[in-house]
């Protein structure tokens, strides 16, 4: 393996990154304190901030070691600190890394846990060079377990009496991982449009306002008619798929006839699959056909102001604003439509 330290990394909605001793205040209201979270851990409560400044002291120190992962997990919004996620061992002879991870109980079930875990997989599996990554949990934690199947892990069995909780007694713990090689089979993947996607993705938009932020009315006004939507197929059209499951769809094309920009276009995610990392990847994904399939050197895209979840996943995958921003009249209202890029280079 090759140890890369805790590397900064963002989400949809997140921000991972290297504790402060700033963090102090935020981590014990919202997780370090709270014994309803730490009830499955292997750590006692802390009584005081000074225990809290003291561990995060020592994160901080141990930031100078490049084979050591412990993650703040921020909130993108609000910035506030609301958890951890780390490896919590590393065995160097099999090449795996254990996970472990902590969020603040207002946090729960939101999918921020996963949301996490799903973007450490990637960076411990191509940069560190992991083979294979697992992770434990008490037997009473359900819970737990549901995020480490919802990230892809694998349950392998229940190991009896095989770590002890934070009273010091003995617990029998269910263990899961994920292997490198699965992971590859199950990123996603892209193949052509075809004429029977259209019902669904057009499921996708909820309302009259998502359905124009997605399209800006650009195929037909709400609501769109299958054959409307087919006229994405004087594009390159893409349907993006997890095994036989359709994620998402979106266009390329070439704004004009210099063959080294494309623009991506008509951008649209399950909302199953939201909030998890799959915009990220998909995006990627679009990336790496424009600029190896295609040989673009820049790829371009328009995402409105009042959008910003697509904002920050375009962000997080790379893109950069570009100015140039133009106006749409929608709703009898004026929505900036903020003009983004891509360079190869970047």
């Amino acid at each position: 393996m090759e140890h890369k330290g805790t590397k900064r990394m963002e989400t949809e909605r997140l921000i991972l990154r290297k504790f402060t001793i700033e963090d102090v205040d935020a981590a014990f209201k919202n997780w370090t304190s709270d014994e309803e979270v730490c009830k499955y851990l292997t750590w006692l409560p802390h009584e005081n901030k000074e225990v809290t400044k003291s561990i995060l002291s020592s994160w901080i120190e141990a930031y100078s070691r490049p084979d050591f992962y412990q993650w703040a997990i921020e909130m993108k919004e609000s910035h506030e600190q609301i958890g951890t996620i780390s490896v919590v061992r590393i065995k160097e002879e099999i090449d795996t890394a254990a996970i472990g991870y902590c969020i603040g109980k207002a946090y729960w079930r939101k999918g921020y846990t996963s949301e996490s875990f799903k973007e450490i997989i990637p960076f411990l599996f191509e940069e560190v060079g992991v083979n294979r990554i697992e992770a434990i949990h008490d037997v009473e934690n359900a819970n737990s377990g549901k995020v480490m199947k919802k990230c892809g892990l694998q349950y392998e069995g229940t190991l009896r009496q095989a770590a002890r909780n934070n009273q010091g007694h003995f617990v029998d713990v269910c263990m899961y991982s994920l292997l490198k090689d699965e992971w590859k089979n199950k990123m996603l993947r892209l193949r052509e449009y075809k004429r029977e996607d259209a019902a669904e993705i057009l499921s996708w938009t909820k309302d009259e306002f998502s359905f124009y932020q997605w399209s800006a009315g650009v195929l037909g006004e709400y609501p769109l008619s299958q054959e409307q939507f087919h006229a994405v197929e004087k594009n390159m059209a893409f349907s993006v798929m997890e095994e036989e499951k359709l994620v998402g769809f979106f266009i390329l094309r070439y704004p004009t006839e210099e063959k080294t920009t494309l623009r991506i276009g008509f951008v649209i995610l399950n909302p199953e699959y939201r909030n998890q990392g799959y915009g990220k990847q998909m995006i990627k994904l679009g990336l790496s056909y424009a600029f190896n399939k295609l040989g673009a050197s820049t790829v371009s895209l328009g995402v409105f102001a009042n959008n910003p979840a697509a904002y920050y996943c375009y962000k997080t995958a790379g893109f950069k604003e570009a100015g140039a921003n133009k106006t749409h009249s929608i709703f009898n209202e004026d929505w900036t439509c903020i003009e983004m890029k891509f360079d190869k280079t970047s």
